[in-house]
């Protein structure tokens, strides 16, 4: 099969994937711990995980260990089941099954042509989902679902989402939005039609209006806040002036590891004169791929619609990473890694 590879990740990841033609498939684990499939990938979707991780200083080389292929988010054939897979008990998925999901640090992942994954992180794909849409959705779609889930959030309920366009925001203003939320979100003003057409009941120009006071304006009001970017501090520092009693500010994107670690603590370690404690703080980590099923009846509803940028063929990735690493995307890039038959 072929595969991305990479064994460095010094200066890029980009710079030092390599299209490999001759590898051996996959093989299932002997005794998994659960059910697991051979799926052949037909799309897979990028998140900034798929390059920060590995990149990651010492961590990132022990998590996945090196030579690795990246892509954590999916959708293809399931080809062959574990033994686990096909008891009764078990047997949610059959081969020639259409899958979507996730994996969380993958040595083989989605960007080759062959994949090994848990039967819990995958999901069948609803029939009227395209393959693209459904590559699409996984991590960024099950993070803003279950940040808002976790939050209690319900309907009526007032949420601010920093960054609505992007991979990860315009997923979560649609999600919000079929929760019954009435959205603010923020984006530059050329893109306010798109992420009003996404759900967003106010947008916020982050470029000619100061958000925070924005926001303080409208009084302690939101219940969440999601923030999809993580490069202001004083967006945390002044979220006690906008969200009720007992909200929470949720970080769910980073410019960096380093960076989400330190914010974690500060946020949660250190006393509110020196910028921590000022409201309660969660750093969102997903992980698995529990509530794909709840993702997968939103697209068929026609309440989640991926918005998809850019596609790329197999032949493009490090084109396709390097466009991610800019941070200027307005929607998901998806790669075409094999044919549907």
């Amino acid at each position: 099969m072929r595969a991305w590879r990479y064994t460095s990740t010094s200066p890029t990841l980009e710079s030092n994937l390599v299209l490999v033609d001759n590898l051996p498939l996959p093989t299932l684990p002997p005794s998994p711990s659960e059910p697991t499939l051979l799926i052949r990938v037909i799309s897979a979707s990028l998140n900034p995980v798929d390059y920060k991780l590995p990149s990651f200083p010492l961590i990132g080389r022990f998590i996945i260990p090196r030579p690795a292929t990246p892509g954590g988010d999916f959708c293809g054939e399931v080809v062959q089941l574990s033994p686990e897979g096909t008891t009764r008990q078990n047997a949610k998925f059959k081969t020639g099954d259409l899958v979507f999901g996730r994996l969380d640090a993958p040595r083989q992942g989605s960007l080759g042509e062959y994949m090994v994954a848990p039967a819990s992180a995958c999901a069948k794909v609803p029939e009227s989902v395209e393959v693209d849409a459904a590559a699409a959705v996984p991590t960024a779609g099950l993070a803003e679902y279950k940040v808002l889930v976790s939050g209690g959030i319900t309907e009526g309920d007032r949420v601010f989402i920093n960054g609505g366009i992007g991979g990860t925001g315009t997923l979560g203003v649609q999600i919000a939005r079929a929760m019954g939320c009435h959205v603010t979100a923020t984006c530059p003003g050329e893109k306010s039609e798109l992420c009003r057409t996404l759900g967003a009941d106010v947008v916020i120009d982050y470029v000619k209006e100061d958000v925070v006071r924005a926001l303080e304006k409208e009084g302690k009001v939101f219940k969440m806040v999601v923030d999809n970017v993580g490069r202001s501090e004083r967006l945390y520092a002044a979220s006690g002036r906008f969200l009720v009693e007992g909200g929470v500010f949720v970080q769910v994107g980073m410019p960096s590891i380093w960076r989400a670690m330190l914010a974690m603590i500060k946020r949660t370690m250190l006393p509110r004169f020196m910028g921590g404690g000022v409201t309660k703080f969660h750093l969102f980590l997903i992980k698995g791929g529990e509530g794909l099923d709840k993702l997968g009846e939103m697209m068929v509803e026609g309440k989640l619609t991926p918005h998809v940028e850019k596609v790329y063929e197999f032949e493009q990735v490090p084109e396709a990473v390097a466009k991610l690493r800019e941070g200027q995307c307005e929607g998901k890039l998806v790669v075409h890694v094999g044919n549907r038959d």
